[in-house]
């Protein structure tokens, strides 16, 4: 049932012509997400993505928290060229990214089976839990992309390789 529905959300993404960088394959968190336990919706407007409080992470790269809770967690993430997040995977959590400017480069799985794809402004990255990836910036302007991972509840980040 899980699988049918993030086909369903992938093909509503193409009708409306936003690229799917890397389609989920496996099935969600057992489990899954349940609508219960949603805390009560707070609107909340981001007028200028500059005016967030950034911190440094990984190589070149800067992150800021726009939304925690158990269930979910968001955040942009800005990229300097040549800026990357380097190889690693979630136990739990998946990873929802959409480009908000720039071209990001998503490296997908491991060893020679891994992909690799391009993903400019506007093209959507789904990652499911457990699957190593990388992502970086290979253009030459600052790459900006909205992450969104679910559930943040447990969630962590398990460096892979180099």
């Amino acid at each position: 049932m899980k699988a049918v529905l993030a086909a369903r959300i992938i093909d509503v993404l193409d009708r409306r012509g936003l690229s799917v960088c890397a389609a989920a394959r496996e099935p969600w968190p057992s489990g899954g997400l349940k609508e219960d336990s949603m805390p009560e919706p707070q609107a909340r407007t981001i007028a200028d993505l500059a005016a967030l409080d950034y911190v440094d992470r990984h190589i070149r790269a800067r992150y800021a928290a726009v939304h925690r809770t158990d269930e979910m967690q968001a955040g942009i993430y800005e990229l300097a060229p040549g800026g990357r997040i380097p190889a690693h995977r979630h136990s739990a959590s998946w990873d929802f990214a959409v480009v908000l400017d720039g071209e990001i480069e998503a490296r997908i799985g491991a060893g020679e089976g891994a992909r690799v794809v391009r993903c400019g402004a506007h093209a959507i990255n789904l990652v499911p839990p457990g699957t190593v990836h990388e992502l970086r910036n290979v253009g030459d302007a600052p790459a900006r992309f909205l992450l969104v991972q679910s559930p943040s509840r447990g969630f962590d980040f398990l460096r892979e390789g180099g």
